[in-house]
């Protein structure tokens, strides 16, 4: 948080949008230090907590359950946070664009995400019994291209695999010592599966099969070339020789 708050320059008073609440991470660091948070989630869950600990500690804030494709802000965000959401968004076409209509020119975007070399070089097991539906790890390459077509500077790219290589150590050996309590309330398979996510996940951030990254880049005035599907397909082309 200290690291996505300082690249972002927040402020207090600004408004940053959170892509992706979860349990209010955003909204507890940023909402204490003065700076009013709007999160958009998918969860009905999330979006009950998120707005008790906006209520309890009157932080300036908002929380919808909402799609960030769909999300149309009364005006653009000083700034935005994406903390692994990316990874469920896989168009970064429309993605990039969303981006730059919801940001104000010279707004910033910090995006902090698993990543892997092929776009939906998910494993089986992976895509049946965690991520189902649309989610793919992160190309950074990928990623850097749509923003850069679509009217931003990169300011900065970040390797952290070690740091998720370590975090997810960590969650594996509580998730290991919380053996019992587990299964007793969600059953062995799902402690099985878990955990085969988790010492699975470790060892492909040690080895490399996975990454880690963090961007930040910056929207400009200009909305870049954002080249056509035609023109996409013809790069596509002469990319193959």
């Amino acid at each position: 948080m200290e690291t996505m708050f300082a690249a972002l320059d927040l402020k207090p008073g600004m408004r940053l949008l959170d892509i992706g609440g979860g349990w209010g991470g955003v909204t507890q660091y940023c909402g204490e230090r003065g700076v009013h948070v709007t999160t958009l989630t998918l969860t009905a869950g999330s979006a009950r907590f998120i707005q008790r600990i906006l209520e309890e500690n009157n932080y300036a804030g908002q929380v919808f359950l909402q799609n960030f494709l769909t999300h149309t802000p009364k005006e653009p965000y000083d700034h935005v946070v994406n903390l692994g959401v990316i990874e469920h968004i896989p168009n970064y076409r429309k993605f990039a664009s969303k981006m730059w209509e919801v940001l104000k020119p010279g707004g910033r975007m910090y995006l902090d995400a698993s990543a892997a070399v092929e776009k939906f070089a998910v494993s089986s097991f992976t895509r049946n019994y965690i991520w189902r539906g649309t989610h793919t790890f992160m190309t950074l390459q990928d990623v850097l291209a749509e923003f850069l077509n679509h009217g931003f500077s990169v300011l900065g790219v970040a390797n952290e695999t070690r740091d998720y290589e370590l975090t997810m150590l960590e969650w594996a050996k509580r998730f290991d010592a919380a053996k019992d309590d587990i299964i007793a309330g969600w059953g062995v398979q799902n402690y099985r599966v878990f955990r085969l996510f988790l010492w699975g996940g470790t060892h492909a951030f040690k080895t490399n099969a996975l990454q880690a990254y963090h961007v930040v880049a910056e929207r400009t005035s200009s909305p870049g070339p954002r080249p056509s599907i035609p023109r996409r397909f013809r790069r596509f082309v002469a990319n193959l020789r």
